[in-house]
């Protein structure tokens, strides 16, 4: 791997200004885009072509060339950890399912789980972007690739909030932690599968953590705690991204189920 001439270290404040650029801008161009276009498939189309080149250049980036016992170059392979076992790319093939569907508002339960995961997903591959940032710098093009492709997946999930043909419902959150959950057992599977390589991390869910000296999501307590951490995690997440949404229908889910309750005791 090439040396870095400046590199961008985690928490640093070249760090702190991409995302104090980025963030908000993301979410700025996703309101005017949405106001302006509203649900359109040429947006998703647009998005999920740029998002496949910069997968793309990514894995270009990391092939590593590979020599026979002579020492002579026979060819490229790109290293395990960096197979296209990623939520990133998980949320490419998303968007192209979106952009080749007939009717992709219909599409209610993969649009909800589409949205939290791009905002928060986004916004946490930015601000702790695991083992990827030691090979950018900010003389290296794949830092502002790495950058420009989660500020997209940021604009991306706010404009699906704000362009929908539909209004979001407490269901929805349902629907989007039970996407979640199961994308957690596959990215286990997926580790588990590839963990004769102890630097493999697909799906960002085992077999390493997101940062040193973090308060949460740290192994020092076991792998246990640590799954439970990021469950809760990615529940408050997705709830700060429902939390309309939730103080709108809770109340009268709360009223609906204890109705139920009532009815249940009276007939038995």
């Amino acid at each position: 791997m090439h040396e870095i001439a400046h590199p961008l270290e985690i928490f640093s404040i070249p760090h702190f200004a991409f995302l104090a650029v980025l963030w908000p801008l993301a979410a700025i161009a996703a309101r005017a885009v949405a106001k302006r276009s509203g649900f359109s498939k040429k947006v998703i189309w647009a998005v999920a072509i740029l998002a496949a080149l910069c997968e793309a250049d990514r894995l270009l980036f990391f092939m590593a060339p590979v020599h026979d016992a002579y020492g002579a170059a026979i060819g490229f392979r790109l290293p395990p950890n960096h197979l296209p076992f990623n939520i990133c790319l998980f949320q490419i093939f998303l968007i192209f399912s979106l952009a080749l569907s007939d009717a992709p508002e219909r599409r209610r339960r993969s649009l909800a789980f589409m949205y939290p995961m791009m905002v928060a997903g986004g916004a946490i591959g930015m601000l702790i972007p695991a083992a990827a940032m030691p090979f950018h710098g900010l003389s290296d093009f794949a830092t502002y690739r790495y950058m420009f492709l989660h500020a997209m997946l940021i604009f991306f999930g706010f404009y699906l909030y704000w362009s929908k043909p539909f209004r979001w419902t407490i269901r929805d959150f349902g629907a989007s932690m039970a996407c979640a959950t199961a994308m957690m057992y596959i990215a286990i599977w997926l580790n588990a599968f590839f963990g004769w390589d102890q630097t493999v991390n697909h799906l960002f869910v085992a077999l390493g953590v997101p940062g040193t000296g973090l308060p949460v999501l740290t192994m020092d307590h076991g792998w246990g705690l640590f799954a439970l951490q990021m469950a809760g995690a990615c529940a408050v997440l997705f709830a700060l991204c429902y939390i309309a949404e939730i103080r709108r229908d809770l109340p009268c889910a709360a009223r609906s189920i204890l109705l139920r309750l009532k009815r249940g005791r009276t007939l038995g």
